[in-house]
């Protein structure tokens, strides 16, 4: 879906494991929302985004348009994506070293 951004919110929000910033945004006469991470820092008013979104409903009964990171698809895991490439570069980093090692 892509979105181009009217407006733009960030707040610090208290979460299971500390303090995170959270990134708001209104297009198309709706709010959506994602913790700000590398991939979405340099968003601006004025950008046209193309995300994935998902509705959820909060334990409040309220509707909410979540914006997925990339390479998460709705009801997946994204983080498990990027710990894999993650597993990658480190797997290439410890070849590379034994590879030298043994020269």
């Amino acid at each position: 879906m892509q979105l181009l951004i009217e407006q733009l919110d960030k707040r610090e929000f208290d979460g299971k494991f500390g303090k995170y910033w959270k990134v708001g945004i209104y297009a198309n006469g709706k709010w959506y929302g994602t913790p700000e991470k590398d991939w979405n820092r340099g968003w601006e008013v004025g950008n046209t985004i193309d995300v994935e979104v998902e509705q959820v409903t909060g334990k409040n009964g309220k509707t909410y348009n979540n914006i997925l990171p990339p390479g998460k698809s709705s009801g997946g895991s994204g983080q498990d994506s990027l710990l894999l490439e993650r597993i990658a570069t480190i797997l290439e980093r410890i070849e590379l070293i034994l590879s030298k090692r043994g020269s």
